[in-house]
């Protein structure tokens, strides 16, 4: 193990877990997929989503037809928490760009989550495609959490293009669990900035590492730009 490898164990190990944000390291530590961490708890299918709605052997992407749960409502100003710790998560089919603590302020500074063209593997969380993903360490209980966010044809330089533009308006939600990330909801998007509040199941409100991932669909569907990630209590 190299020393940077070392330092971000050790950096892990002071925060909270696997759980942690190592924001020195630029991922998230044991929310990888089976290409670096098997014991994550996270699938790579070999399969590639090229076709808008489907994967090449014609099965239909998880988070295309899920909805979100019932809209928690409005959070407001004064009950909403910025993450304590925010970092990009590594996946096998992911890309981001921006910098990962522009999602602790909700001022239009965002980053960017968009698929890796040259990839040949589809990285999974609980069994729902993603690709480009960030991560919020929150630190209280919440029972929402409230994502500010937007569909954008060009997040980081792939465009979409064709009948593909205007599709894939969505976000995978997960929270870290012992298990590996779970799925909690595939809220919708619109080209504007939106709050999307999202209800917590009582066993992952408290100290919850929120991820918000861009679908795997092909990369020529549209990205998300993601503003702010943060609890509600």
């Amino acid at each position: 193990m190299g020393a940077l490898a070392r330092s971000c164990t050790r950096a892990a190990a002071a925060l909270v877990g696997l759980a942690a944000l190592v924001s020195a390291c630029g991922k998230l530590v044991g929310i990888q997929d089976t290409t670096t961490v098997a014991e994550a708890g996270v699938v790579v299918d070999a399969s590639r989503d090229d076709a808008a709605g489907g994967d090449d052997d014609g099965s239909v992407d998880p988070l295309d037809g899920e909805v979100a749960p019932s809209d928690a409502g409005p959070c407001p100003a004064d009950a909403r928490a910025a993450p304590v710790r925010s970092a990009f998560v590594e996946t096998s089919s992911g890309v981001h760009c921006g910098v990962a603590e522009a999602i602790e302020a909700a001022d239009d500074q965002a980053l960017g989550l968009d698929f890796d063209e040259t990839t040949t593997t589809n990285a999974h969380f609980d069994g729902k495609f993603v690709t480009g993903c960030v991560g919020a360490q929150l630190q209280g209980t919440f029972p929402t959490v409230v994502v500010r966010a937007r569909s954008v044809e060009k997040a980081c330089g792939n465009d979409c293009t064709g009948t593909g533009c205007g599709t894939g308006m969505w976000f995978g939600l997960f929270v870290r669990t012992d298990a590996g990330p779970k799925w909690i909801a595939t809220p919708t998007l619109t080209t504007s900035f939106a709050d999307q509040t999202v209800r917590l199941p009582a066993a992952v409100a408290t100290d919850p590492l929120v991820i918000v991932c861009r679908s795997s669909s092909a990369g020529d569907r549209n990205d998300v730009l993601v503003d702010f990630v943060g609890g509600c209590r």
